[in-house]
């Protein structure tokens, strides 16, 4: 569901991969959101990290991004 057009938020997205190619599911993830959700705005640093909660012989390769949408938190789940 989108909000109006003059009810834009900023939110902030953990995206995190520990499988394939982490570095192309990073941009991959970015690229969709951009498409589908709204003007990503600043990145953070990739964070290489253990899993948690589960064991893996894979680390995570992990980014934040700010992004502004017209999405309703709802919106943003489907």
């Amino acid at each position: 569901m989108r909000k109006s057009q003059d009810q834009v938020e900023t939110i902030y997205l953990g995206i995190g991969t520990n499988l394939g190619d982490r570095e192309n599911n990073i941009r991959l993830a970015v690229k969709y959101i951009v498409e589908h959700i709204g003007t990503v705005g600043r990145l953070s640093s990739l964070y290489e990290t253990d899993p948690w909660g589960f064991s893996s012989e894979n680390k995570f390769l992990n980014i934040a991004a700010e992004v502004t949408t017209s999405l309703s938190p709802s919106g943003l789940m489907g």
